[in-house]
């Protein structure tokens, strides 16, 4: 489940290790994913397959009270209906 969306620049902050990129890269759309760890396996080996970055995050910058801010936010946010009217 996708918690924060931004730039890769300020995803990257939130990575337990510090990830030097350059310009182009920083601009790029990156997400911050909350992942179960039962799928952790499977969700590294597909994103990693897809060549994109798969980091675990800072326990002290998304510890476990921003978490269950993020995922209420995400809970309740208004779901999107693709059905025309």
């Amino acid at each position: 489940m996708t918690l924060h969306a931004s730039t890769f620049s300020d995803v990257a902050g939130f990575a337990a290790d510090p990830i030097t990129h350059d310009e182009l890269l920083g601009r790029t759309p990156a997400r911050l994913v909350l992942v179960d760890a039962m799928e952790l396996a499977w969700q590294r080996a597909r994103i990693r397959g897809s060549h994109y970055h798969f980091l675990p995050a800072d326990p002290v910058l998304v510890g476990l009270n921003t978490l269950q801010h993020w995922l209420w936010q995400r809970l309740q946010a208004p779901a999107v209906s693709s059905v025309a009217a």
